[in-house]
């Protein structure tokens, strides 16, 4: 099952449920999001890593809001961003740790013979094919590190 139909099954059985208005609200904002996707790229069918994406990005705006609302002490909205962020975690990988990153960040660079800086788009789009969804600018920190 993709996680286009995984996200419809989801919001049937919130509808169903009657009483999961923030889920429900999160899976649309998902599922539009998705549909916006298709229709800029003209795509029939958009792939689980492009998904990914999306969602991590909701999970980021997420996070800004939850920063924002602490700044003010708005309880209400803090409470609801952090469901909905919970919703959004749901349909991604879980974030791999600083560690995992770095091993998998110097398989990628040993097994291609990657060595400068010029190689850094090559080593990101292997590290997102493999593991999309993951902290971009931490990806970009480690592989740094490597390429030097």
């Amino acid at each position: 099952m993709s996680l286009k139909e995984k996200i419809k099954k989801e919001i049937v059985s919130a509808m169903k449920a009657g009483d999961q208005k923030v889920r429900l609200s999160a899976l649309r904002m998902v599922s539009s999001k998705i549909i916006e996707f298709e229709k800029a790229s003209g795509a029939k069918e958009i792939a689980d890593n492009d998904i990914i994406k999306i969602i991590t990005k909701l999970i980021d705006q997420r996070n800004g809001v939850i920063a924002d609302a602490e700044k003010t002490g708005r309880q209400d909205i803090i409470e609801r961003e952090k469901i909905e962020k919970s919703i959004y975690e749901e349909f991604v990988p879980k974030a791999l740790t600083k560690e995992e990153m770095t091993s998998e960040i110097k398989v990628i660079v040993e097994t291609n013979g990657y060595a400068g800086m010029k190689d850094m788009k090559h080593v990101k789009a292997a590290f997102d094919a493999k593991y999309p969804g993951q902290e971009g600018k931490l990806v970009s920190e480690i592989a740094i590190s490597f390429l030097k």
